[in-house]
């Protein structure tokens, strides 16, 4: 899989991150040309703020007396979403489109560096918000 991405011309990849301050999710979209020395561009940034909720829920339980191991894994779902949600704002406002369709291939590597990979096609319905 790796040498299948080491012969694309043009790859694009999302990072996503949030820090210790608990603001919310920053989230980039960048295009690589692959060249001998790579080229990197960047398309879009956002950063999405956490609701109020959730950032006061993270708060209580990044402390020993205050933490619930139930709240904890309640806390890794909600947080997993609003790194969709912070993906879905940057394409939305940065993702091209033609004849109401828009194209991605996703391609997700991990730690390790094994690549997970889909291809999609999106219908754009102006009447979806």
């Amino acid at each position: 899989m790796i040498r299948k991405l080491k012969k694309k011309k043009v790859l694009y990849g999302i990072g996503l991150m949030s820090g210790t301050s608990l603001d919310g999710v920053d989230v980039a979209l960048v295009k690589i040309i692959n060249k001998k020395e790579p080229i990197f561009e960047l398309i879009g940034f956002e950063s999405v703020p956490y609701p109020v909720s959730l950032k006061e829920r993270i708060l209580k339980n990044s402390k020993n007396a205050t933490s619930c191991v139930q709240e904890i894994c309640s806390l890794n779902v909600e947080i997993s979403k609003e790194y969709v949600k912070a993906i879905n704002v940057l394409l939305d406002k940065n993702m091209l489109q033609k004849n109401g369709r828009a194209y991605a291939e996703i391609e997700l590597t991990d730690e390790a560096g094994t690549i997970t990979s889909s291809s999609f096609i999106f219908d754009i319905d102006p009447k979806i918000g």
